[in-house]
């Protein structure tokens, strides 16, 4: 009785180890620095500060809306938004350098939708979907409502639509 235990724990070990590798290596891939299909929410700052790892992937950024005629963007949060506007108006000792919040800015590629339903969407907090771009504007292009930084999201207008019950004007 005792010679056949170690052949059924070898056996069954060896029948194990590809069940040990597969897990491990699902684990070790989920780790990897490649952004997955999940629903993860990120911010402004994480696409701005890993914009090539981004680039082109499908995401979904929770940001705070400002639409005027100088704007079209999502802000990392209100409060950020509103310390930076107080740094320009009036300027501490004449001074004011952005460079600090360009990071915190993502700028909306597709804002007609917004502009159009200004008054639903300008100064809230959303989760948009949309395909994220590192060089929305490329050297010698300006858009006067962009975020100083090249960066953009090209908006899924249907899942906003959809998941915050907005009807087309």
């Amino acid at each position: 009785m005792n010679q056949t235990q170690p052949i059924v724990s070898r056996a069954s070990s060896a029948f194990a180890r590809p069940f040990c590798l597969a897990a491990l290596l699902t684990l070790f891939s989920s780790c990897s620095g490649t952004p997955s299909n999940s629903s993860v929410i990120l911010v402004p700052s994480t696409l701005n500060s890993s914009s090539s790892l981004y680039d082109g992937k499908s995401v979904e950024v929770k940001g705070f809306v400002v639409l005027s005629p100088e704007a079209h963007v999502l802000y990392e949060s209100r409060e950020l938004h509103e310390e930076m506007a107080k740094g320009y108006d009036p300027p501490v000792n004449g001074r004011f350098d952005p460079k600090p919040y360009m990071k915190y800015c993502l700028t909306i590629e597709n804002p007609n939708f917004f502009i159009q339903n200004a008054s639903l969407l300008d100064g809230k907090t959303l989760v948009l979907k949309g395909k994220f771009d590192q060089t929305y504007l490329h050297d010698n292009e300006i858009d006067l409502g962009a975020c100083a930084l090249r960066t953009g999201i090209l908006v899924d207008i249907d899942d906003l639509k959809a998941r915050y019950h907005i009807e087309s004007k």
